[in-house]
């Protein structure tokens, strides 16, 4: 089971985001240090491009193999929220790894909030049926 954290911040904090997020790591989680995975997006994405980047900045911070009940005393300025996720292997990729070990590679988190007025079976279907063989196409590997 891992837990991940969501930190957002607005754009113009840029120069302090990742020293920020990595010295709130070090504080407050130091006792778990086998177990953080820290992601930062302080990168500006490109200035013209077909795909509606965010400017807002962007941290994820991993636990791995913890407890929902670990929390932090308090948690960081811009948390947006935790999630509690199993490991999903991606699906056409075959698992060449043993259980337990990290995988090779990048990983991709994507969060979608499910829209009034459909159920959770027209989510589910448009999220199985429609977002994961779409996402597939444009990146197989």
């Amino acid at each position: 089971m891992r837990i991940l954290y969501l930190i957002r911040r607005d754009k113009n904090a840029r120069d302090l985001f990742r020293n920020d997020i990595l010295d709130f790591v070090n504080r407050s989680l130091l006792h778990l240090a086998n177990e953080v995975v820290v992601a930062v997006s302080d990168i500006l994405p490109p200035g013209i491009s077909v795909i509606p980047f965010r400017k807002d900045l962007i941290a994820l911070i991993t636990l791995e193999s913890v407890k929902p009940e670990v929390i932090w005393p308090e948690p960081p300025e811009g948390f947006a929220g935790a999630f509690v996720s199993e490991a999903a292997f991606p699906v056409i990729h075959k698992r060449e790894w043993e259980l337990g070990e990290r995988s090779p590679g990048a990983g991709l988190l994507t969060l979608f909030r499910q829209c009034k007025g459909l159920t959770e079976s027209e989510f589910l279907q448009r999220w199985y049926e429609g977002h994961t063989p779409l996402t597939l196409e444009v990146h197989p590997n």
